[in-house]
């Protein structure tokens, strides 16, 4: 009623009509100058006389498509095919449904105890609606018959990385239904996921993820896989029964049976289907998923020539528990240089096993010896990227620096070239990777004050947390015992600056130091107190490791991208992390007390900050009487301290402005 009401106005008014009676909208309405002065003594009297351009264009536009909108002609989807005009209603969020796939006879056992719908795994090919369970492989397939070729490298994961939508589909070709195992769920993709915590946590996100991105007629279907494992451990069981009861965290779900799914689901007809070569406990793949999510041979760990037989406690006999069997292949690896290629097969066994059993030090170190590679790589460093936090591999001369998103082949070439010392860092640089990711998708603010994030020694971190006293076992060995979310909450507390690496509180200080200078994190605005002091005085300097102020002053400002990265550059080569934050601390100090000072002046020099250290650290000393017994030393500077507060009568900026005051000229 109103666009009638508007229309007619719009044709008895507004519009005027050429000689072949078209309408026309013209750009405005005008009172002649004769006229003006009877229109202001009674508005609305005098006639309007149509101006300016006629047609004017874009109104004429607007009155033609609301003509063809009022008489049906065109549909509103039809000049908004982005539906922008829905974007200011409130839309209930999707009701994601849930199948749940049972595939041993405790998971069923359990299903049916607990009244939850199921869908036996044996029976997918043989159910009323001949719904099949496909893998991730097979969906790329699919889409890529479809037209939408996917990305493709020498390393066969990429080809099989589909997106979260994707697997929430149920396909439909000819009389037959196939849905998809989520990529994160599927067991070959990755080992992290055979923790329980982490699979919930991926769940939870993939829920939320749908519940806010879906947008297609039907429901979206996020189906789970149950076994043994799962249905036996306590904190799955709760969250199982959470997902139950049709809510959880504000999202609305349903643990719906095969039938309900098939009815109510999103689907796609596809013309094609991808030939099924071949099933693997019951769920059918393509060839290609047998090597999927693995990179190249290391040609540093395995051998073409095979002349040696594989020993008989190699083998897959049950006999041989999975610790004896891994314990042989250490053996036998530590007397050759290199490993036969016939031994990858036993290794990928020993993998599925130990994954089966939850032993994280052998999985991960099968995972490295054959290069399992995570699906979401790539698209973790670029989240951090876009972050704006760099990522580094190695220490010293050979670090180097990923400042672009990487192609999944050039992040396993780094992976492979900075393993080279110890291959388990093959599968920690991974694992690192994605809690930072996770850490960085939840809470940015975490990374406050990191520009660059040095995963070496993050990892070295990570592991320090595992030393207790003079031990045969390496302090990265005892680091991969520990399971993916442990790891995942370490580097939590690690960000959030909650994790203390000793019980005395006498170090407290020193390892928050630590702590801060593995991460490179720096206090606010001090990249401002450090161009200011480079605007006074010729550069600043630790031993031969200068910072000139030309022309880095000349060519930049303190707040740009490109001078962070210069001072990154500089404080990545100071090699302990304490000494770092140590004249971090200094130069914040100098830059504060600089303008107070008349005669602290340093035109034209070089602020050798090594020197003001070590005087501070010599006052310290002789102010304390501290004994030789307990000088242990961090790089020549007394432990003691760097065990100090920062503030305070007694912190280490009190004993550095005594320093920068008896330096003074």
């Amino acid at each position: 009623e109103s666009a009638r009401t508007h229309r007619l106005k719009l044709d008895n008014e507004l519009v005027v009509y050429n000689d072949r009676m078209d309408p026309i909208v013209p750009e405005f309405y005008y009172v002649p100058l004769d006229n003006v002065a009877e229109e202001k003594r009674c508005k609305g009297s005098q006639k309007r006389l149509c101006g300016g351009k006629i047609p004017f264009v874009w109104a004429q536009s607007l009155y033609i498509l609301a003509g063809l909108l009022h008489d049906g002609h065109i549909s509103p989807s039809d000049i908004d095919p982005l539906n922008r005009r829905l974007s200011s209603l409130k839309k209930p969020s999707p009701l994601v449904q849930i199948l749940l796939v049972t595939q041993d006879e405790a998971a069923r056992n359990f299903a049916e105890a607990h009244n939850l719908q199921h869908l036996p795994l044996r029976n997918t090919t043989t159910t009323p609606h001949h719904l099949t369970v496909i893998t991730p492989g097979i969906v790329s397939r699919i889409w890529e018959n479809l037209g939408f070729t996917l990305p493709r490298n020498d390393y066969s994961y990429a080809h099989n990385k589909v997106s979260s939508l994707r697997t929430s589909i149920i396909y439909q070709f000819r009389n037959r239904y196939y849905i998809s195992v989520p990529e994160y769920a599927y067991r070959r993709v990755f080992y992290d996921n055979m923790d329980t915590e982490v699979f919930i946590r991926k769940t939870i996100a993939r829920l939320s993820y749908l519940s806010t991105q879906w947008f297609s007629p039907g429901r979206p279907t996020l189906l789970m896989l149950l076994d043994e494992n799962k249905v036996t451990d306590g904190e799955f069981v709760r969250f199982l029964q959470t997902l139950k009861s049709g809510s959880y965290l504000g999202i609305q779900v349903k643990i719906v049976s095969a039938d309900v799914a098939l009815t109510t689901a999103a689907k796609e007809q596809i013309p094609t289907m991808p030939e099924l070569v071949c099933a693997v406990s019951g769920l059918h793949t393509t060839a290609e998923d047998s090597t999927q999510y693995c990179g190249p041979t290391n040609s540093d760990i395995f051998t073409v020539d095979d002349a040696t037989a594989v020993p008989e406690e190699f083998g897959t006999d049950d006999k041989y528990d999975i610790e004896a069997r891994w314990s042989n292949i250490c053996k036998y690896f530590q007397q050759r240089i290199k490993m036969p290629i016939s031994l990858k097969p036993i290794l990928e066994d020993l993998y599925i096993r130990a994954c089966e059993h939850r032993h994280w030090y052998i999985i991960r170190h099968c995972a490295a010896l054959l290069q399992k590679t995570h699906h979401s790589l790539c698209d973790d460093v670029t989240h951090l990227l876009v972050n704006q936090k760099q990522i580094s591999f190695g220490r010293g001369d050979q670090e180097e620096t990923i400042t672009q998103p990487p192609s999944a082949a050039v992040m396993i070439d780094y992976f492979i070239r900075h393993s080279k010392a110890n291959y388990l860092f093959f599968s920690l640089y991974q694992e690192v990777l994605m809690c930072l990711t996770q850490e960085a998708q939840k809470n940015i603010s975490l990374f406050k004050g990191i520009l660059r994030l040095r995963l070496d020694l993050v990892i070295g971190l990570l592991a320090r947390n595992y030393h207790h006293g003079d031990s045969a076992v390496s302090d990265i060995e005892k680091l991969c015992h520990q399971s993916p979310i442990a790891i995942c909450k370490s580097v939590y507390h690690i960000l959030s600056g909650s994790l203390q690496l000793e019980d005395s509180e006498a170090v407290v200080w020193q390892e928050r130091r630590f702590i801060d200078g593995c991460l490179n994190r720096l206090p606010p605005k001090f990249h401002v107190s450090l161009y200011a002091l480079l605007s006074t005085s010729s550069g600043v300097s630790v031993r031969d490791h200068r910072f000139p102020s030309f022309p880095t002053v000349n060519e930049m400002t303190a707040g740009e991208p490109q001078f962070s990265l210069l001072v990154e550059d500089w404080l990545d080569g100071i090699p302990d992390p304490e000494l770092r934050q140590l004249y971090v601390e200094v130069i914040l100090l100098l830059a504060h007390i600089q303008p107070s000072l008349v005669d602290l002046s340093f035109n034209g020099k070089i602020i050798q900050l090594e020197e003001i250290l070590r005087a501070a650290d010599a006052i310290f000393i002789q102010e304390n009487e501290v004994r030789d017994e307990v000088n242990l030393d961090v790089n020549g500077i007394c432990q003691a301290f760097c065990n100090l507060p920062p503030s305070g009568r007694f912190g280490t900026l009190s004993y550095i402005s005594k320093a920068i005051v008896s330096l003074a000229p």
